[in-house]
């Protein structure tokens, strides 16, 4: 014991040095290893295997050949970054303006080869690439280019003139109309029902949909239905548990990457705004949000069309809408007197133009 005690002195000097020694940060890395040329998989098979192709960049611009082992990776990330290289600045700059008008000016975006369609604009093509170069291949400096221009912010609506030259609309005489995307057609809905949270950052945010979908319990995703609020991109994507909304409304699959989405307009869209939980239950938030305020039935339609819409309702949707109040009234057995204060009839109004196709589309 008496040992013991003599220790004491020496095992605390220990800890206390030990304490001050700085834990080594680690960070991972890649390491690159040195790799042979590979045979041609001729017609793409791997069972048919031809000769050994050098490695090279593509034959088509320039194919210089990669002689050092160590470096073929890097020299190939270089060589498709370079703003020497004319495919990526402009296969970047198509899908951006893809993005933002519907249509790419070369409407293949996946493929600027021979079996892809041939630019509309490709002066303009070219431009917007060497501007994208020279910005420091900036993509928000894009998108701020291509949102203040004049093309972007022309009317929807054609002149004949425009219907009867160019009725595709490939020379972009208007602007196209657009169909919102699946993530913006969820956060549309809850950002007229006042329910849309903005915060940005943080963890992402499981959803429960399963009853909607007929998963079994093991697939279903833990959460609240209308995921706290966070916009779609804060959302949980599981492969094998798919947001019913966003799949109907064209979200590609997980698994997969796709340059350029589906578009379609099937009764399907419809049927879940219909029917779909989350858009009866932000219906209802919304309808609460309304009866609390001091105001007529004429007034509460008009601000809810200018808050879904962006525009005052017509003289004929006010007619309507009045009608739809009071029908739906009288179904539910209320008082004349009692419609502004009764949240269903006007959960059952909010629906109803959350299923307008002016909610979906953008003019």
């Amino acid at each position: 014991m008496s040992k013991l005690r003599e220790l004491q002195p020496l095992v605390a000097r220990y800890r206390a040095l030990e304490v001050e020694i700085p834990v080594a940060a680690r960070a991972p890395g890649v390491f690159s290893e040195p790799g042979g040329d590979q045979e041609l998989m001729i017609r793409g098979n791997l069972k048919n295997l031809g000769p050994k192709v050098p490695r090279a960049y593509l034959a088509a611009l320039g194919g210089a050949p990669y002689t050092d082992p160590q470096s073929v990776r890097l020299r190939l990330a270089e060589d498709i970054a370079s703003p020497a290289n004319p495919f990526t600045a402009r296969v970047m700059v198509n899908r951006i303006w893809a993005k933002l008008f519907g249509r790419g000016i070369v409407a293949t975006v996946d493929n600027f080869g021979k079996l892809g369609e041939r630019p509309t604009h490709p002066e303009l093509l070219d431009d917007l690439a060497a501007h994208f170069v020279n910005e420091g291949w900036s993509i928000k400096r894009m998108i701020r280019t291509m949102v203040s221009s004049r093309a972007y912010q022309m009317s929807s609506a054609p002149s004949e003139a425009a219907n009867r030259i160019d009725p595709g609309n490939r020379l972009l005489q208007h602007m196209p109309v657009k169909r919102l995307e699946a993530e913006a057609v969820r956060d549309s809905i809850l950002a007229v029902s006042g329910q849309l949270d903005l915060t940005v950052f943080g963890p992402s945010v499981p959803v429960y949909y399963a009853h909607e979908t007929g998963q079994t319990k093991g697939d279903r995703p833990k959460g609240p239905l209308d995921g706290n609020g966070r916009r779609s991109i804060y959302l949980e994507v599981r492969r094998n548990a798919t947001n019913p909304i966003f799949e109907v409304f064209d979200f590609p699959k997980p698994s997969t990457t796709r340059g350029e989405r589906d578009l379609t307009n099937v009764p399907a869209q419809s049927l879940a705004l219909l029917n779909s939980s989350l858009v009866i239950d932000q219906s209802a938030k919304w309808a609460k949000g309304i009866v609390l305020e001091k105001s007529t039935v004429a007034s509460r339609i008009d601000a809810m069309f200018r808050k879904a819409l962006g525009r005052p309702p017509s003289a004929k949707e006010q007619t309507r809408a009045v009608v739809f109040i009071t029908e739906m009234g009288k179904e539910y057995g209320l008082a004349a007197g009692h419609l502004e204060q009764d949240p269903r009839v006007w959960q059952d109004l909010a629906q109803s133009i959350f299923n307008l196709k002016e909610f979906i589309y953008v003019r």
